[in-house]
């Protein structure tokens, strides 16, 4: 049975190998090993979820949110009841604030999904592609700024927990990896979810810069994916942008240097094309800009706390 991904994505993986070449030394032909450092792509991707592997998904984080209630977090629904109360957890000054920068970013997010769709930019429409986005992303923060001390309440919830769980469960489940002979496996090939999350929990704490980003990305796209975020081909082109240039690369390189296809095309006048100016451009589209999901508590909830005592028996996934 074939399988069916949801999303690949490639990382570079910086190895070293020892390299021998022949060299004349004082006339004698000798054999000169060096290590040298070189870059090899890895490819990941994540499966698409089956039923089966859903209502194991749901059953643990029914349990899982149990848990955490007779541990003596409130509940979504009491935080809520608690805000209806009082009229909510902005002031007045904030709620205009919070409006402005919300209408801001939604124009903002048209403009940018409409130069998304353009195949072929221009230099000029490439630009200002690039600088919408870190706008988008600089009003977002100004957002979070204002709603952290709100959000930080509903990230003490007991939904909020089993959700960084829940993420943490399909990574153990759903992300694989190219192995040397190009067949898929899992990163985590374990049969239970504890063990699975154990070694999560290991790579974050003393994995290579390049196990953790796989991971990081991977959680990522998985958490992205189970808000409910654009799955399409377009949306998570666009959503790996936003990743990059939110996150960067772990070895140091710039968006243009990981996604050569956005990098300007330069192309040549054809006949009876001379006249043009230069500085003319395609029309910019409507649509709307992928979100970028909240940060997870670290690899799905690093925070120390006692494990669920009765989780799902969970399959490969496969």
């Amino acid at each position: 049975m074939s399988q069916k991904f949801l999303f690949e994505y490639t990382l570079d993986k910086e190895i070293e190998e020892k390299v021998t070449e022949k060299k004349v030394i004082e006339g004698k032909e000798v054999e000169v090993t060096e290590t040298v450092k070189t870059i090899k792509p890895a490819k990941y991707a994540i499966l698409k979820n089956s039923r089966r592997m859903t209502e194991k998904a749901d059953l643990f984080f029914a349990k899982t949110v149990g848990f955490y209630t007779k541990q003596g977090l409130l509940s979504v629904h009491q935080i809520n009841k608690r805000y209806y109360n009082d009229d909510g957890p902005f002031n007045k000054d904030e709620e205009k604030v919070m409006e402005n920068l919300a209408d801001q970013k939604a124009k903002l997010g048209e403009k940018y999904f409409g130069l998304s769709q353009i195949e072929k930019k221009t230099p000029e429409q490439d630009k200002e592609e690039r600088e919408i986005l870190e706008e988008i992303l600089e009003l977002q923060k100004r957002m979070d700024s204002i709603s952290t001390p709100y959000v930080g309440i509903f990230n003490q919830t007991a939904e909020y927990k089993a959700r960084n769980k829940l993420i943490t469960f399909w990574t153990v489940f759903l992300l694989h990896k190219q192995n040397e002979n190009g067949e898929w496996e899992r990163v985590v090939d374990v049969k239970d979810y504890e063990d699975g999350e154990e070694i999560l929990f290991d790579i974050e704490d003393d994995g290579t810069p390049f196990e953790q980003e796989a991971i990081k990305k991977g959680m990522f796209f998985i958490s992205y994916w189970a808000s409910g975020g654009d799955t399409s081909e377009q949306g998570l082109k666009n959503t790996e942008k936003a990743y990059l240039m939110e996150f960067g690369d772990y070895l140091g390189r710039s968006i243009t240097d990981l996604l050569p296809d956005e990098k300007p095309e330069t192309t040549s006048n054809t006949e009876g094309d001379e006249d043009k100016s230069e500085g003319e451009g395609s029309e910019e589209g409507d649509g709307q800009v992928a979100t970028v999901p909240d940060e997870q508590d670290g690899a799905g909830g690093s925070d120390g706390e006692q494990q669920p005592e009765d989780n799902s028996d969970s399959g490969s996934g496969s």
